[in-house]
């Protein structure tokens, strides 16, 4: 039991460096009166993921968002990143790659600018091939462990 609860905070801990170095990164690109630095219109940064938010893995994919949450959270409390909030939305992909292949079209669609990628591994892959299918430019994270 004080294993799996290691792994969960590890886990939360994780997620919230990953979103404190991915602000770092936007933070550092500045803008100017042609660039806003890719906000959009209403000066907001749309970060999106899928994961298993139901079904037999959702307690991954619930402890990701629920990381992920919190960070966004903090750091909107403290300005967001150059001034610029973050909004947060992450799809149900119930560990099904296709589910989580029509989630991330979801997020293009509404206009996700930054992309976690998937919590479990067969829907990430699906999601990092759906990106680059479409060659499009987002940041996709997916962690694999081979074991």
């Amino acid at each position: 039991m004080c294993k799996m609860k290691k792994n969960y905070a590890a886990k939360i801990v994780c997620m919230i460096l990953a979103l404190v170095m991915v602000a770092a990164c936007f933070a550092a690109f500045g803008e100017t009166k042609e660039n806003n630095g890719g906000t959009t219109a209403d000066g907001t940064w749309y970060f999106g993921g899928t994961g298993p938010l139901t079904g037999s893995a959702a307690q991954y994919g619930n402890s990701v968002k629920e990381g992920a949450q919190l960070a966004v959270d903090e750091i909107n409390a403290a300005g967001g990143i150059n001034g610029y909030k973050i909004n947060f939305d992450m799809k149900d992909d119930e560990n099904d790659p296709e589910k989580a292949g029509v989630a991330y079209d979801t997020l293009m669609d509404a206009g996700m600018q930054i992309s976690f990628g998937s919590v479990t591994t067969n829907p990430c892959l699906t999601f990092a091939f759906s990106i680059n299918s479409l060659k499009q430019k987002s940041t996709v994270g997916c962690i694999i462990k081979l074991s």
